[in-house]
């Protein structure tokens, strides 16, 4: 990141980064435990069969 990031007078681009990060982390949340789940739902298949 660039020094000029952190003035007070360039708050926007700093908040829009801080809400785009936290959204990408809650997609890649979701993406995760939707694949986690289907795995194991495929493990406890595989273990009845």
């Amino acid at each position: 990141m660039n020094p000029r990031c952190i003035n007070p007078r360039s708050i926007n681009p700093y908040v829009f980064w801080r809400f785009f990060t936290s959204i990408r982390l809650l997609i890649d949340l979701s993406i995760i435990i939707s694949l986690f789940t289907s795995f194991w739902h495929s493990i406890d298949l595989s273990s009845i069969y």
